[in-house]
């Protein structure tokens, strides 16, 4: 079993908290967040902080497509966001702690198996994913 080193917290929908120690259980966080957000047909930001890892990783789950986002430990830039390839000119729209309403460039939307990926890389090593593209926002 693959472990998560020395663990991560996981929190969606403004009231939705998991602590989790390996891959599964990260995995399984995520797919509690995507069917709630599925069945609210609202897509929602997970985000992904690792216990040992710099900063916190935002991922969108609940719809065909994801976005992914870093923010560094201290708040401050560069905030990083996926690319994708899919370049149509219309908004992402999502949602994050629960209600709030946002969206990003459709530009920068990846495949839900990307950002899956890019968390369990994000916990495992505390660096962003190198097989996703990322921009400076």
């Amino acid at each position: 079993m693959l472990r998560v080193s020395p663990g991560a917290v996981v929190e969606w929908g403004g009231r939705r908290r998991a602590e989790v120690a390996t891959a599964a259980e990260l995995d399984e966080a995520l797919a509690q967040a995507d069917a709630e957000a599925r069945d609210r047909h609202a897509p929602q930001a997970v985000e992904v902080t690792g216990l040992a890892t710099p900063g916190r990783l935002s991922v969108v789950v609940g719809s065909d497509r994801s976005f992914v986002s870093h923010v560094p430990a201290d708040g401050d830039p560069p905030y990083m966001a996926s690319v994708g390839s899919e370049d149509e000119d219309r908004s992402f729209t999502y949602y994050v702690y629960g209600d709030h309403h946002t969206e990003s460039a459709w530009r920068n939307t990846v495949a839900p198996e990307e950002a899956l990926a890019a968390a369990r890389h994000f916990v495992q090593t505390g660096e962003l994913d190198p097989h996703l593209r990322w921009e400076e926002t």
